[in-house]
């Protein structure tokens, strides 16, 4: 119960700052004559319908049931579409402030009069494929309140393949959304604050090489399954390493005190054969191979 009232209250509050914005964003005639903004409260829309469902979703904890199961599908067709939208929908944001920062010509064209209802549209086809999609009876996701989280019902068909189209949405966005707003960041740092200097673009350069590992961190972070393969394949390397360390060890102790065997001068009594050192250098090559 704890849990749920919780949920309530959180998402009750988060709805409040984001209608605030929304209020000003659309009452200040210069801010909503601007795309950036009006994605700006496309954005905070897809927040809110979340929010809805979760301030929801915290009475099936209070009461431990989720009620009618259709409404418990629908708001699963509400939450993870407006999620799905709200990615792609930053996605397109980011993309819109590189341009005007970098190619203003560009943006120009991808971003003038009439072309909102292009990219507006864009982003609401994700949103319908989804929700049609978890609205069919192939697919489903739903909140669980033993588990305190939501769940695709994978006894369905077609629940797989829409969590895992999901996840490649969710996963790329983040990547592209950063190195979209790493460009933005750079062009703002270098407009307004770095010196053109070889510290500069060494730092600049590096913030580049850094980027190429950021979808690797993701997926180790948040894939388990890809998280226990790399990890059991490294292990499995080092073993392997260190075990043909060992033996090569081995082989050139074995080596080394047959060579000092044949340094030492011989005494009465001792015999130095050859033909026993001549087969230890075979042994020792074969070894190291």
């Amino acid at each position: 119960m704890l849990v749920g009232i919780i949920m309530v209250v959180v998402s009750a509050v988060c709805i409040i700052p984001n209608i605030m914005i929304m209020t000003a964003i659309y009452k200040d005639k210069e801010l909503f004559a601007l795309n950036s903004y009006k994605f700006m409260l496309f954005l905070g829309f897809f927040d809110i319908t979340q929010l809805i469902a979760h301030f929801i979703t915290g009475f099936f904890n209070v009461f431990e049931s989720v009620g009618d199961p259709v409404f418990a599908k629908s708001l699963g067709v509400i939450a993870t579409p407006s999620y799905v939208c709200y990615v792609v929908i930053t996605i397109v944001l980011a993309f819109n402030r590189f341009t005007q920062l970098a190619v203003p010509n560009v943006d120009e064209f991808l971003f003038g009069p009439g072309k909102l209802k292009f990219w507006i549209s864009f982003c609401l086809l994700f949103y319908f494929a989804f929700a049609v999609a978890l609205a069919s009876p192939w697919a489903t996701i739903q909140y669980v309140p033993d588990a305190w989280s939501w769940s695709y019902d994978y006894s369905l068909s077609g629940s797989k393949t829409v969590q895992q189209i999901e996840m490649v949405i969710e996963l790329g966005g983040i990547g592209a959304s950063f190195a979209i707003y790493s460009g933005v960041f750079v062009m703002l740092w270098r407009t307004l604050i770095l010196p053109e200097t070889l510290g500069t673009y060494l730092g600049l350069n590096f913030m580049w090489i850094l980027n190429g590992a950021v979808n690797p961190i993701v997926y180790f972070l948040v894939n388990a399954a890809i998280r226990k393969k790399a990890t059991m394949n490294f292990r499995s390397k080092t073993l392997t390493v260190r075990s043909v360390n060992t033996i090569r060890g081995h082989s050139q102790t074995a080596w080394t005190e047959n060579i000092s065997q044949l340094t030492v001068a011989p005494t009465a009594g001792t015999e130095v054969n050859l033909l026993s050192t001549r087969r230890t250098r075979r042994i020792f090559a074969l070894a190291v191979k």
